[in-house]
């Protein structure tokens, strides 16, 4: 068989501080920076993933700072997406309420429909936890969300979570 290799656009959306850029870097660079450093407008970073069917996913992917006044600027960011994850901090109901502006800038901004995977992060704080899975799963049925859960953190979940995503594309090329 031939090496599959399938190009695909991610932006990566959510409230400032639930973790967009810790998730990406536990999934690139293995690691968890403790110290919050804003995501200014957009940081791209490109990584391949190779799917169990061995085809390869060249992501890039696009991590938006999650700041009010850079919303602005997005819609041209969106153009050719491909995917869209969107997390939220399950210890910041706001976050959560957050959630349908992001689809709704996603619905706008980008004709076609395109999956998303909403990412329900920060997982490993228990005790502060304000938003529960039943909450999300029962939004992710109302709009037809892929999900998960993850701790940056901990790095649990995370890999599970772009596994996700590598899948939803290579589905196409892989016989039943």
């Amino acid at each position: 068989m031939n090496e599959i290799i399938i190009k695909k656009k991610v932006i990566i959306l959510g409230a400032n501080a639930v973790g967009k850029t810790s998730i990406l870097n536990s999934f690139i660079y293995r690691k968890f920076e403790s110290d919050y450093k804003a995501t200014l407008g957009v940081n791209i970073i490109a990584k391949d993933y190779i799917t169990k069917d061995k085809i390869t996913v060249g992501f890039s992917f696009w991590d938006m700072g999650g700041q009010k006044l850079f919303r602005n600027i997005y819609p041209r960011f969106f153009s050719l997406a491909n995917a869209a994850m969107i997390v939220y901090d399950v210890t910041r109901m706001d976050s959560f309420d957050d959630i349908i502006n992001w689809h709704n800038s996603v619905l706008t901004y980008i004709p076609e429909q395109i999956p998303i995977l909403l990412v329900g992060n920060k997982i490993d704080l228990v005790d502060q936890r304000v938003v529960s899975s039943s909450m999300a799963q029962d939004l992710v049925k109302q709009h037809h969300f892929h999900y998960i859960e993850t701790s940056a953190k901990t790095g649990e979940n995370v890999n599970l979570a772009f596994k996700k995503l590598a899948e939803i594309f290579a589905q196409v090329f892989v016989t039943p």
